[in-house]
């Protein structure tokens, strides 16, 4: 029986899931949660564990203070080595958030791509503006994108993040602004997503779709 859920903030998985989700995070995300009004079941930072993903103890002390057993717990993120292998080891299943549809290495199953559990109109609370390693938009593709989102059902677009952090371990997950905080194309790019959305948004909101036919793609 499943008594908790371990994730990332990201995505609002905890509101989305709701009463069992134990957000497993840094404290810089804290005011995050504040901001956007979560109420996960509970919290367990790094600097609280003294240890941070990919390193098995946070999970070790996130089983403590939940009180549950690796057989009771999934664990839902994005990252490949910290949100599958490290909970993997200590006997937890994990589900492997895939957003940027990396190709699937051995060992690893994959089952199928969802946008929301709630099966409703969710936020899209990180997308990339210039990615890593190495990707930057062509011209118009964060525009492309944007009115993807909102197409699927996404209520919001939002970027991670502002501006390219100058340290720790994400220095060169480009933000909108790079590291000398100069306009750029993608933060121009932004801007006018930014002003059509002004104009049009009231149009866009809770928009839903109906798929009539799936796909389904093997990777074998």
């Amino acid at each position: 029986m499943i008594k908790a859920i371990f994730m990332d903030f990201y995505g609002t998985a905890a509101m989305e899931i709701g009463p069992i989700a134990v957000s497993v995070i840094k404290d810089v995300f804290m005011e995050e949660i504040k901001r956007y009004s979560l109420h996960p079941a509970g919290i367990v930072t790094s600097e609280e564990a003294k240890y941070s993903k990919p390193r098995k103890e946070i999970f070790l002390y996130a089983f403590k203070k939940a009180g549950v057993s690796p057989e009771e717990v999934i664990h839902v993120g994005d990252s490949l080595e910290g949100d599958v292998k490290c909970p993997s080891s200590v006997g937890i299943r994990s589900i492997w958030l895939n957003r940027e549809r990396k190709p699937v290495p051995a060992g690893v199953e994959s089952i199928d791509m969802t946008r929301s559990l709630k099966k409703n109109n969710y936020l899209v609370m990180e997308t990339e503006a210039q990615g890593y390693p190495g990707w930057t938009p062509y011209k118009g593709q964060l525009r492309l994108q944007a009115y993807s989102h909102l197409a699927s059902g996404s209520n919001s677009v939002m970027y991670w993040h502002w501006h390219s952090i100058h340290n720790s371990f994400e220095t060169y997950w480009k933000g909108l602004l790079s590291h000398d905080f100069q306009e750029n194309a993608a933060y121009r790019e932004a801007c006018v997503i930014g002003r059509e959305f002004s104009e049009i948004g009231s149009h866009l909101v809770n928009l839903k779709k109906k798929n009539d036919a799936a796909i389904l793609v093997s990777n074998e």
